[in-house]
């Protein structure tokens, strides 16, 4: 759990620069040229849930109908990886908040808030949004073999699922109890309906993630045309 925070310790030793301009991280700005601001910067960025190819998976990748089985993700996970952390940063905000920083001594108990949140990306089938139970649903869903990459909006639009699949009452996912307290809508279209988000508050959900499936640029980001959509 902790050799994220120790690659990027060692990776900011070796920055061949030294950071002088201002970031944005999760809509919090700091002034990495500021050695305060940048500390806490890196405190910002350790605690965020990092999650990467992996290879010799122990339980192997099944989903198509031919038996084929893989034990990495390498080369063609990396969409599903992102849709994870993705998910892993909006369980952190609704269980721990924005402002929450990982401390070892703490969080790595058994029990933890967030060895709850992280115990539903673990790469086993039981896990609610393990890469196991992603390509197994992207290929009933989607036809998608394991090794085949996924766009984000595939990748949303499986995710969806596997959060309802979480919530069902007779189900071998093992979902920490905070997910029934939460609900998933994917807009593939790229257009927000405040109603299907307002549905799920009507039925009793305490946060509602929602992924909106829309591009934003090519080969470049038109920041000027879509800063009132992203903020």
């Amino acid at each position: 759990m902790q050799v994220v925070p120790r690659l990027i310790d060692e990776v900011v030793k070796r920055w061949p620069w030294t950071p002088a301009s201002k970031v944005t991280l999760l809509a919090i700005e700091y002034d990495t040229g500021d050695e305060e601001q940048n500390k806490k910067f890196l405190e910002d960025i350790r605690s965020r849930v990092q999650l990467v190819y992996r290879c010799n998976i122990p339980q192997p990748l099944k989903a198509d109908d031919n038996g084929k089985e893989l034990y990495t993700d390498k080369g063609w996970g990396c969409a599903l990886r992102v849709m994870q952390m993705m998910l892993a940063q909006g369980f952190v905000s609704f269980r721990l908040g924005r402002e929450w920083r990982f401390d070892a001594e703490k969080d790595l108990k058994p029990g933890s808030e967030y060895m709850d949140i992280v115990s539903c990306f673990l790469d086993e089938p039981s896990a609610p949004f393990s890469l196991h139970r992603f390509v197994g649903e992207g290929w009933r869903l989607l036809r998608k073999a394991p090794s085949v990459w996924f766009g984000p909006t595939s990748g949303a639009r499986v995710a969806a699922d596997l959060f309802r699949q979480a919530q069902e009452p007779d189900t071998a996912v093992q979902a920490p109890h905070f997910l029934k307290r939460l609900a998933c809508v994917t807009f593939e279209d790229g257009v927000v309906y405040k109603e299907k988000v307002q549905l799920h508050f009507d039925a009793g959900a305490s946060g509602v993630l929602f992924f909106v499936c829309r591009r934003l640029g090519v080969e470049k980001f038109n920041f000027a045309e879509y800063q009132k959509g992203v903020q």
